[in-house]
């Protein structure tokens, strides 16, 4: 019922039916003699592949062929698809005889498929024929006959992919000389397999009907018919002509097939168009067959031309054509006035139906064929064929298409012409003609697109076709022509009845018109004119006819003779005769075409003059710019006298004096107009117009004189500034030499100077109106550019002044300010503007000294923005003068003279690096230098001896500033001299002593007592050091990177182009970095002075920068600007360069000491990181080893840099040597550096490089240490104040620290029972001397000495706590009984007197330093030496605890050390109150047997809960905006970070004291945190600080897998440490009080409780369920009676109870964890029960069940607690009547409240909550009162 119903099966038919295993099977096993197998019972499915074990002839098929052709008859289309890609990947592989034995199969398999429904079948086995026929070549021949048909309809194929594919094929088959030869040798049996599918196969044969829906079927027909008849076609154009001749016989019984004529009317259009294709290619190959059956061809193409399917379109016209042009009686065979034109009309009315791109190019064609009886000599037929035309152009196709439209336009227009070619006669119906075609068509069409304002004719080639037919009428009127008079009379007709309509149209015009008309016919006008010039039209490229010269065309149609389509299609370019007639059409233009634009001017002047119409003025500007002439300037002068009447027409012979018409229109006219309209607000439109006319007359004017004259008026009359500036520019586009002599005169050039003068006064004291100050910027600009022929178009002399006005306007200093922000900003920008123009425009611009100056202002402006300019400003300031010092460098080189940019430009850079001290300006500073350098040096003529710097061996010379001087000179002018730079250096303050006294790196004889922990500025040193270090990033790497790239010999081929690259990009402007070693050595020094400061190492990332004190946030911004620019440099340095640098640095340390030897320490580090030093002998660059024979302080401290970069050897050389030396030292010499103090030094730092030093030698440098102890105990600092000591005394005690340190923790084996009392004694000591020092202010020494002390102290107790063989048991026994105790308790009173009495703030670096060493030292103490430790009692009044005054002194100082700004504190504090937590609840056992019949409530220890209500109520703050779920990251060295560093802190402390309670004592501290919601605040907490996804970079671990790092150290900071520690909380918090967990997670909203449901069963629960288990099964709890196992796999733990005494009693328990464990429900089932009464049984599942939901602990203490109960029962004990358990489940007592009258007991947390929720007191059991 309701089931998937199985198909039955033959028996023992387990598995589907498979063709394909079954063609497996077949093929692997043989079977029968059958050759072949197939489906014989379907239609057309015959038997294709062979299968094995038939003849021989099927041997030759290769089985793996046999397997996948089999595949490939399959109806599944991706079984087909694959199978095809098989057999593809199979010819390739396999050998040529392996592919030959398919061959007899593969014809069949080919001719089949390759009509396939599916296209991608069909490509698919194109693809595999070629490879096919490309393996086998020659061999193909045999089988060519069957293959050629379907591969000649495959090739014509409707699908374009397969088609190609097939086409592919054949061309990789056959050369293109051979396939005509192949066609010919096929043309048989492919005319016969063409035949067959045109003629004889249907629908239903060509496919199964059983199998195929019905629309496959025809689609498929369709397809075959289509791709057969233009195979048909493409074998007609292949085949050689002399072949045609011996297949009449066919061809004539191809065109018999009543079918064949059947496909003209047939609904599928690729079958329709196939077939006219069929027709065109027989009309050309066969054209005297054709004409045999004309009577079938004529009418089904000529009564076929309605159809205008865009896929039948293309071939029906061009079969019509064909047949008009072969067929000679074509029309004969069809009744042309009904069958043929009305469906002309009809196309011609619908524009084509959207087809007329196609079909109207062949009208002219097919005009030209058709008879003249049908035409006539009246204009019937014209009428009829031009106004048909007309109202296609009407249709909304061609109203929104262009293309279109041009088609429509441009065949309407060859027509007409051909048209009148036809009817140049001067009888009356040849006139009638003429005077219909003109006045009744080509005017109206004229007039329609002149009026319509959105038609697409005017950008149509209407006006060019125009102007070419009047152009040609006039060329055959002016010359001797047969009908000469019947042009002129036509031309007459023309002018005559468009002349009128274009006055009309100027008097119809008025201001409410947007004047598109007018527009437009000044559009026809100017192209009447000029009908040769191009013309940009909206119009996609268009064919056309080329006309012949005669005056009638021949009977043969448009051209001499139509031999092809393209010959009718394709006449792309104009005649040539045409391009040629400008001359003499220009005189012949002049006569009408002059006289209508005469009285188009006087009109529309008129109209502009007294109406103000803008329009008839842009009109007239139009006219006066095409046709200026005096004959128009003299009509236009007498508009006033003929009172807007027309004027006569004026011949050219009449005008003696052709300027004094354009002279006396301009003052008559033009300039009043002007001097009208300049107070007015004119459009630019009208300002266009009023320019147009002025230039147009001054173009008019004979001599030069006159021009300029005219144009000097002009500039008199116009203070319209933007009436200058669009003469200015219309005036530089002009190639007028009297235009461009006026430019460069006194009269423009002192306007231009007067305009920048104004404009600069205006803009930095008034605010002048926008508009009018940026067109007087852009005039400005226009002046000092350049004219067409690149020459400028002012004056030098003007130009210089004005350069000279921008650069006085330019503010130099702060006090020259005088205006406001935004006017100085505006100045600014368009100066900038003007001057980068100027730039790039002028050649030869820095010929003008002003230039230079001008340049330098705004290289300076941008470097140094004092004066608050934008960054939009700035970046233009940037571009100006960039492109300012490109033109100066490639006209002038990169010269640096004392007068010049350069020179001023690095001199200033300097002087201003040497006064600011502001590290942003200098940096700032240093890249505009940069660019500069880079402009500069890219812009360099090129060098052509560079080539010659190759030595034969391809190596580049390396010596200094020969790869490109200029750009050295230029460095070296902008950097500090040496003595410059020494100068600054002794002014660097020496706090970087006291950090690397501090962390013991070198030695020092001389150290300040005390240090100050402020630098109020940067050092100009360290400013220098800034500027320098950008230089050398930027401008010394380009030679190494080539190098580099040339170094990889295996990859030389692939990197030449990059390295030509590089050559051309930076070559030119960089230098070797060897020419500036001093340079990068000064730079090296302030890095390290600032590593110094900041207290860093050596080599340090800039994450050791976070949580730098406030005061130093300044010098870590420095040490990372040169941090990041050096490590650049480096990393491009060749082991020439670190040569040079290594020995330069170390000659410096070797002199100096101090910071240059950790200078040196630096650039070797960098070195060896770089993989560079091994190729290096450092010691010999410092002089070999005689260099420190005798040790002074600056080689001791070079030789301890040097010794980490030392070859081993040699290090062991050394260590011998010193190790000689302090043997020998004696008395005083003992404490001096040529001494034992020098040799512990050096012995020190070999010792850190855990180099194989030699046992004999370490332990004879113990021996010695230990006997000096007997010796000279006045050289230790033993008992005694370290502040009172010598510093030399206090560095002989460190290094012996050091050494001591440095030999536990490298070999520790070589120690033996004598050194470890010298250590153990020295330490109690030094121990002692410490607690003494740190009394009052210690020095920076004793600072120093404490820390090594403590870090002994540390090496020491994690050596004897560790599980190492070397440490024996007598030391572990004497360290733990003799030494620890004494040391801890002193130590820690010192810890707790130094750390815990710092204040909250103002901790400096030197002071931190101190505190991570002491809590490194304590980290040791164990919770008894902590008690027994004598520290300050710091109790709390009014807290009544249990806990003893020690430990409560303890809790508060360590608690108080939670809440300090210190990472290192706070984890030390936590590290040791977590070892105090177990032994504070057994001080709260009391409370539980004192209140044993009452609900406990305990609050943990008062100094841990102050914590958590501090740090609780500043997370609420932060958190309150925070929904739960979403992840906080809280910022490392905030405020926020040390809050959350304690709050989580306390609760790890708080969980660590809930578990180590007892199960009571759990029950009452429970109580208190349901009571403060604690629990509740701590979980939504934590959601908000624990990450969406708290996996690891390393994926197989998360957060809750690893613990958190809790270093003394005081590791970096990051948000990741908050996070990691969340999920430790949490993980802590659901392992200790899941139940609590539990219940906040039950009482949350659905999103929430979703979030967390799926948090903590992804992350937490598979971690905490595991550990469960496996701590079930490592337990080593004996559980008496009970035995409990794990399975991991199934999250099930199984526990047996079973009576002690009998055995016949046992319950066996299943508890399986979910799988969001604790917060889903434990399901208990039952297993084996024996003995044990059902209803108990369930008693003891739902009890079982009660404690490990409820009970705040692990699976172990719920069944701990169960057994408990349990074992209660079996002794007797009662159930409690309320809970039914003998145990409490919350606080686990025993029922001891009896009722006086049933006597049965109950819990007293029961009875109270039955009393509460009953309001009853009555017994539970028997009702009586209680």
């Amino acid at each position: 019922m309701g089931g998937k119903k199985q198909s039955q099966r033959t028996k023992g038919n387990t598995r589907p039916s498979s063709s394909g295993r079954a063609a497996e099977l077949l093929a692997r096993d043989g079977g029968g003699a059958v050759g072949f197998v197939g489906f014989g019972s379907m239609s057309g499915d015959l038997g294709y592949v062979p299968t094995q074990g038939a003849d021989d002839i099927d041997t030759s098929v290769d089985a793996d062929f046999r397997m996948v052709m089999r595949k490939m008859t399959k109806k599944d289309v991706t079984t087909k698809l694959k199978a095809n890609q098989e057999f593809t990947a199979m010819c390739k592989e396999k050998d040529e005889e392996a592919v030959k034995g398919i061959l007899p199969y593969w014809q069949r398999l080919y001719g089949k498929i390759s009509n396939d429904h599916d296209r991608r079948v069909r490509e698919a086995i194109q693809q595999a024929h070629e490879q096919v026929a490309v393996k086998v070549r020659r061999n193909l021949a045999p089988y060519l006959r069957t293959l050629m048909g379907p591969w000649l309809v495959a090739q014509c194929d409707t699908y374009g992919p397969a088609s190609s594919a097939a086409k592919s094929a054949f061309n990789a088959a056959f050369p293109p000389n051979k396939q005509p030869e192949v066609i010919t040798y096929c043309k048989s049996d492919i005319l016969s397999y063409l035949k067959d599918n045109l003629f004889k196969q249907t629908v239903t044969t060509l496919s199964d009907p059983k199998s195929t829906p019905q629309e496959e079927m025809e689609a498929k027909y369709n397809r075959v018919v289509t791709s057969s008849l233009l195979a048909f076609r493409e074998f007609l154009f292949v085949l050689p002509k002399h072949e045609h001749e011996s297949l009449q016989d066919t061809y004539q019984a191809f065109l018999t097939e009543p079918k064949l004529w059947k496909y003209a009317k047939n609904k599928a259009p690729t079958i329709k168009g196939a077939f006219f294709s069929v027709i065109s290619a027989m009309c050309q190959t066969i054209p005297e067959v054709v004409e045999g059956y004309a009577n079938k061809i004529c009418p089904a193409v000529l009564g076929n031309i309605d159809d205008t399917d865009p896929a039948v379109c293309q071939s029906l016209w061009e079969a019509v054509l064909y047949v008009v042009s072969t067929i000679t009686d074509c029309w004969k065979h069809i009744n042309i006035r009904k069958a043929f034109l009305p469906k002309l009309w009809e196309i011609l009315r619908n524009a084509g139906s959207g087809s007329a791109t196609v079909i109207y190019p062949n009208l002219l064609p097919l005009l030209s064929k058709i008879p003249t009886d049908v035409i006539g000599q009246d204009i019937g037929f014209y009428e009829l064929f031009f106004t048909n035309m007309k109202t296609g152009l009407t249709t909304d196709r061609v109203y929104s298409s262009s293309s279109e439209c041009g088609a429509v336009v441009m065949a309407f227009l060859e027509c007409l012409r051909f048209s009148l070619q036809q009817h140049l006669q001067t009888i009356e119906g040849s006139i009638t003609v003429q005077d219909h075609l003109i006045v009744d068509q080509l005017i109206p069409l004229l007039e329609a697109s002149i009026r319509e304002e959105k038609s697409h004719l005017v950008s149509s080639p209407l006006y060019s076709q125009t102007s070419s037919l009047l152009n040609y009428i006039e060329k055959n009127a002016q010359s001797d022509h047969l009908n000469q008079k019947t042009y002129l009379r036509v031309l007459d007709v023309f002018w005559s009845s468009f002349s009128p309509f274009c006055v009309s149209l100027v008097d119809e015009m008025d201001e409410a018109s947007k004047g598109k008309p007018l527009e437009n016919m000044a559009l026809l006008l100017e192209c009447i004119k000029t009908p040769n010039v191009p013309r940009k039209l909206a119009l996609k490229k268009s064919t056309r006819v080329t006309f012949t010269e005669g005056p009638v065309l021949t009977d043969t149609g448009a051209r001499s003779k139509l031999k092809s389509v393209d010959q009718v299609k394709m006449a792309e370019s104009a005649d040539k005769q045409e391009t040629q007639e400008s001359s003499d059409t220009q005189t012949i233009t002049e006569g009408p075409l002059l006289d209508l634009v005469c009285k188009l001017s006087q009109r529309s002047h008129s109209s502009a003059l007294h109406k103000q119409s803008h329009v008839h003025q842009k009109f007239l500007a139009k006219l006066v710019k095409d046709f200026a002439s005096p004959v128009l300037f003299k009509a236009l002068t007498e508009v006033d006298s003929t009172d807007g009447q027309d004027a006569e027409g004026v011949s050219p012979a009449e005008t003696e004096s052709n300027t004094s018409y354009a002279w006396r229109f301009f003052h008559k006219f033009l300039l009043p107009w002007l001097e009208h309209l300049e107070n007015k607000e004119l459009a630019t439109s009208g300002i266009d117009c009023m320019v147009d006319m002025i230039i147009a007359v001054v173009k008019s004017g004979n001599a030069d004189s006159e021009k300029i004259l005219l144009l000097n008026e002009v500039l008199v009359k116009c203070s319209n500034t933007k009436v200058l500036y669009n003469l200015v520019d219309k005036a530089i586009s002009s190639n007028d030499p009297a235009i461009v002599k006026w430019l460069k005169g006194p009269e423009f050039g002192t306007k231009l100077v007067q305009v920048t003068k104004q404009l600069c006064h205006d803009s930095m004291t008034s605010d002048p109106s926008e508009a009018t100050s940026e067109c007087s910027w852009m005039l400005i600009s226009l002046g000092l550019s350049t004219n067409q022929k690149l020459e400028p178009v002012i004056a030098i002399e003007y130009t210089e002044v004005i350069l000279n006005t921008f650069h006085q306007s330019l503010p130099k200093s702060q006090d020259e300010i005088s205006t406001n922000q935004q006017q100085l900003q505006r100045c600014v920008s368009f100066i900038c503007n003007v001057i980068c123009n100027f730039f790039h425009a002028l050649q030869g611009c820095f010929m003008i000294p002003a230039a230079e100056e001008l340049l330098l202002t705004l290289f300076q402006l941008n470097c140094c923005n004092s004066f608050g300019l934008s960054d939009v400003v700035q970046e233009k300031l940037k571009e100006t003068w960039q492109a300012g010092t490109k033109s100066l460098i490639m006209q002038r080189g990169g010269l640096l003279n004392d007068k010049g940019f350069l020179y001023k430009a690095a001199n200033w850079i300097k002087q201003t690096t040497l006064s600011t001290n502001s590290s942003i300006s200098v940096r700032a500073l240093a890249e505009s230098a940069v660019e500069l350098c880079e402009i500069v040096g890219n812009n360099l003529p090129c060098n052509g001896e560079e080539s010659s710097d190759n030595d034969e061996n391809g190596e580049r010379d390396e010596s200094p500033g020969r790869r490109n001087p200029i750009i050295h000179s230029l460095l070296q002018s902008m950097m500090a001299t040496d003595d410059e730079w020494a100068g600054h250096r002794m002014q660097l303050p020496s706090n970087w002593k006291c950090t690397t006294m501090l962390k013991r790196v070198m030695t020092f004889t001389d150290i300040p007592q005390s240090c100050s922990t402020s630098c109020t500025s940067i050092p100009q040193h360290i400013l220098l050091a800034i500027f320098s270090s950008v230089l050398l990033q930027k401008c010394c790497h380009g030679k190494s990177i080539q190098e580099d790239l040339k170094e990889d010999e295996a990859n030389l081929d692939v990197i030449n182009e990059a390295i030509l690259k590089l050559e051309m990009k930076t070559s030119d402007w960089t230098i070797d970095i060897g020419d500036m070693q001093s340079q990068l050595l000064e730079c090296v020094y302030g890095l390290t002075w600032c590593s110094g400061e900041l207290g860093l190492e050596f080599i340090a990332g800039e994450q050791a920068l976070e949580g730098v004190p406030e005061h130093l946030t300044e010098i870590a911004s420095v040490w990372k600007i040169l941090h990041s620019s050096l490590s650049e440099v480096f990393s491009h340095l060749k082991t020439g360069h670190w040569e040079l640098l290594i020995t330069s640095v170390l000659d410096r340390s070797l002199k100096y000491g101090s910071l240059w030897s950790l200078s040196a320490g630096y650039i070797l580090s960098n070195c060896q990181n770089l993989n560079k030093l091994t190729e290096l002998d450092v010691l010999q660059y410092a002089g070999s080893m005689d260099r420190f024979a005798d040790l002074s302080e600056s080689s001791l401290q070079t030789l301890q840099c040097l010794i980490p970069y030392l070859k081993s050897e040699e290090i062991l050389q050394i260590a011998e040597i010193n190790a000689a030396r302090m043997l020998s030292s004696t008395g005083e010499h003992m404490l001096s550096l040529s001494g034992s103090l020098g040799a512990l030094g050096v012995l020190n730092r070999c010792f850190q490089q855990e180099a194989d030093l030699t046992k004999d030698l370490l332990s004879s440098v113990l021996n010695v240490l230990s006997s000096w102890r007997e010796e000279h105990e006045d050289l230790f600092l033993f008992g005694c104040n370290v502040n009172n000591a010598p510093l030399s005394k206090t560095n002989f005690n460190l290094e012996i620290i050091q050494l001591m340190l440095n030999s536990i923790m490298k070999k520790a084996d070589i120690i033996i029972t004598s050194h470890w009392d010298f250590v153990m004694c020295s330490l109690v000591s030094w121990i002692q001397s410490c607690s003494e020092s740190l009394q009052s202010s210690p020095s920076i020494a004793t600072q120093s000495f404490c820390c090594a002390v403590c870090d002994l102290l540390a090496a020491v107790s994690n050596h004897i706590s560790s599980d190492s063989t070397v440490v024996s048991t007598d030391q572990r026994t004497e360290w733990l009984e003799f030494f620890s105790d004494g040391i801890y308790n002193t130590l820690f009173s010192v810890f707790i007197q130094v750390v815990g009495g710092k204040p909250e703030h103002g901790e400096s670096e030197f002071d931190d330093h101190l505190a991570r060493c002491l809590c490194c030292g304590v980290a040791g103490i164990t919770a008894e030496q902590m008690k027994s430790s004598k520290i300050p009692i710091k109790l709390r009044a009014n807290v009544s605890e249990h806990l003893p005054d020690n430990l409560q002194s303890l809790l508060n100082h360590l608690c108080a050390m939670l809440m300090r700004r210190n990472k290192t504190l706070q984890v030390t504090a936590y590290t040791l109150l977590l070892r105090l937590m177990s032994e504070l609840p057994k001080h709260d056992e009391q409370l539980t047997k004192e209140d044993e019949d009452k609900e406990l409530m305990i609050q943990p220890p008062a100094a841990l809960v102050d914590v958590y209500n501090l740090t609780s109520a500043y997370m609420e703050g932060i958190l309150t905006d925070i929904k739960v779920g979403e992840c906080v990251l809280i910022q490392g060295y905030s405020d926020a970070y040390y809050y959350s560093l304690a709050y989580l802190l306390s609760w790890k402390l708080l969980l660590a004291f809930f578990k180590s309670a007892t199960a009571e004592l759990r029950a009452g501290y429970a109580a208190y945190f349901r009571q403060h919601k604690m629990v509740t605040c701590l979980l939504n907490n934590l959601f908000r600080l624990m990450p969406e996804n708290p996996n690891t970079m390393d994926k197989s671990v998360n957060m809750f897998t690893v613990q958190p790092e809790l270093s003394y150290t005081g590791s970096i900071q990051s948000p990741q440490d908050i996070c990691h520690l969340s999920c430790s909380v949490y993980y802590s918090a659901l392992e200790d009080i899941p139940a609590m967990v539990r219940q906040w997670w039950n009482g949350q909203d659905k999103r929430v409780a979703t979030y967390v449901d799926s948090f903590t069963t992804r992350y937490a629960s598979p971690v905490l369920w595991s550990q469960e288990i496996q701590s079930v099964q490592n337990t080593e709890h004996n559980m008496e009676n009970m035995s409990v196992k794990g399975r991991p796999v199934t999250r099930e733990v199984i526990a047996t109870y079973t009576m002690e005494l009998s055995e016949e009693v046992s319950v066996e328990l299943v508890i399986q964890l979910p799988a969001n464990h604790p917060l889903g429900i434990v399901t208990v089932e039952s297993g084996k029960k024996i003995g044990i009464k059902a209803a108990q049984w369930r008693t003891w599942m739902l009890q079982l069940t009660t404690f490990l939901v409820h009970q705040n602990g692990s699976i172990l203490d719920g069944l701990t607690l169960w057994k408990r109960n349990v074992d209660k029962r079996f002794e007797g004990i009662e159930d409690c009547m309320i809970c039914f358990s003998v145990i409490h489940g919350s606080n686990c007592s025993l029922p001891r409240l009896t009722c006086r009258t049933c006597k049965k007991k109950f819990h007293s947390e029961c009875l109270y909550k039955w009393f509460s929720t009953s309001n009853q007191s009555t017994c539970p059991a028997c009702r009586n009162l209680f």
